[in-house]
């Protein structure tokens, strides 16, 4: 009996000890800074597509979130990479959807320059 209360006292601790570790939601897509540039231009398309008509205003077509690798810096450069997150467009983008035609530009630029 004492054997089975230490293996769960121990189970208990670990889980416990688990929950306290940080740990990313989820991997970032890697993007070169070529591939990031050509997701910004799709998601210029996408912004004014969606001031233009509330049906365009479709969170899926944002993409994931990336991490953009930055080669060719060099030793001495203090990163190699950055993270590109957006979900700050896509709340943009699902305001702007519910807007009528007159406040969509308005609704969809306060996400812009927004990180978050």
């Amino acid at each position: 009996m004492p054997m089975r209360r230490c293996f769960y006292f121990t189970f208990v601790v670990a889980t416990g000890l688990m929950l306290l570790v940080p740990v990313k939601a989820r991997a970032l897509d890697k993007s070169s800074v070529a591939q990031y540039q050509a997701h910004l231009a799709k998601l210029q398309t996408l912004v004014a597509s969606c001031e233009a008509k509330a049906a365009a205003c479709d969170v899926n077509a944002v993409g994931a979130d990336e991490e953009v690798e930055l080669r060719g810096l060099g030793v001495g450069a203090n990163v190699d990479s950055f993270e590109a997150h957006y979900e700050w467009l896509r709340k943009a983008l699902t305001e702007a959807g519910k807007a009528g035609d007159t406040k969509r530009t308005e609704a969809i630029g306060r996400g812009e320059g927004t990180a978050g």
